[in-house]
């Protein structure tokens, strides 16, 4: 592996799995991350005893050229993949993703109606500037990274691959079409530091699912990733009661 282009590089970002009961949660990280990005809140859900998988999606891990070199159908077919194999192990299934990990996330459940819930963490659904990547990817193949001094845990790509990040525009635009479909229950959070996305990004989600349990959760001080900051483990029992909420009601 080629460390030049990554930050943290150090840090163990391939696929991974924990067993557990009979719950499953897949874990889905975002664009140019790996899934360090999501293993401190799987840490935190396998200590309640939930089977979790989290798959590294095509591209990321590697080098930004190989992440040109994907489409946004690559990672759906490799969630499509990794939902599969959890399936297998757990009959009931909860779907989380991390920025681009959750449209992930919302597009795997508009397909699967038997998946219990979805979870959302800074949802890239209105991603500032975006669309410019559909411009720039004809005279640039990579534009730097802001914001990485944070010192956060976080492993991924120094750079935003233009043509990758042209894929997950046409990827936002897919989810925001289909969003209706969504029926089953969704807990969005959004960080109130977030620079990555809009703040009305949680809020255009509950406005156009299908669901009719639905919640969100801003916390103030959390940053796009902020499933690796201060707030995870009011994030991670958040998460867990709401999960708990869902189980208890499909079981009743």
């Amino acid at each position: 592996m080629d460390t030049e282009f990554l930050l943290n590089a150090d840090l163990d970002g391939n696929s991974f799995t924990f067993a557990g009961n009979e719950i499953g949660i897949l874990l889905i990280h975002g664009f140019t991350a790996t899934t360090t990005e999501v293993r401190l809140l799987a840490n935190n859900l396998t200590k309640r005893g939930y089977t979790i998988h989290a798959p590294l999606l095509p591209g990321h891990g590697t080098t930004p050229d190989e992440l040109n070199k994907t489409t946004y159908h690559n990672w759906i077919e490799n969630v499509e993949e990794a939902y599969s194999y959890l399936h297998q192990k757990c009959p009931t299934i909860f779907v989380a993703g991390e920025s681009m990990g959750a449209l992930l996330a919302l597009n795997l459940a508009m397909k699967h109606n038997e998946i219990s819930g979805i979870i959302c963490y800074s949802p890239a659904i209105l991603a500032h500037h975006l669309w410019v990547s559909l411009l720039i990817r004809y005279f640039k193949s990579e534009i730097p990274k802001t914001g990485l001094s944070d010192d956060l845990p976080w492993k991924g790509y120094k750079v935003n691959p233009s043509r990758a990040s042209a894929e997950l525009f046409k990827l936002q635009n897919k989810v925001k079409k289909d969003l209706i479909k969504i029926q089953q229950p969704v807990c969005v959070f959004i960080g109130g530091k977030d620079i990555r996305i809009s703040p009305k990004s949680g809020d255009y989600i509950l406005d156009h699912i299908g669901s009719s349990l639905k919640e969100i959760h801003v916390f103030e001080n959390s940053p796009h990733c902020m499933i690796l900051a201060q707030d995870l483990p009011d994030i991670a029992e958040m998460t867990i009661a709401f999960i708990q909420n869902i189980s208890k009601s499909d079981a009743s």
